[in-house]
């Protein structure tokens, strides 16, 4: 996946916070990104959503939360971790995202 345009990189230090500190936008960004790589880790994230590592590290715990991705290994701290939502259901998720967001 290509790095963010110019314009939306650092999207979620320069607009108004939800999720804790994390930017709607910004969620379902990195759930895409997790889903489409099959991946996800705080160097993925980022690299291609161009955010800091305590940025890359709120987004992880989220999706780990919100079970688009599995916890981090107990074994393998720091390793990327494994995708378990599949890319039917990602609409559902983000559709979820944006429900909560909503009523929050």
């Amino acid at each position: 996946m290509a790095a963010p345009a110019p314009e939306h990189a650092g999207h979620a230090e320069q607009t108004g916070h939800s999720e804790r500190g994390l930017d709607l936008e910004l969620i379902i960004r990195a759930a895409r990104l997790a889903v489409t790589t099959r991946t996800a880790s705080k160097t993925l994230f980022v690299r291609h959503l161009a955010v800091e590592s305590d940025v890359a590290e709120r987004l992880l715990r989220k999706l780990e939360h919100c079970e688009v991705i599995a916890p981090e290994a107990q074994d393998a701290p720091g390793r990327p971790r494994r995708v378990l939502t599949t890319s039917g259901q990602l609409p559902d998720v983000v559709a979820e995202f944006e429900r909560r967001h909503r009523t929050a």
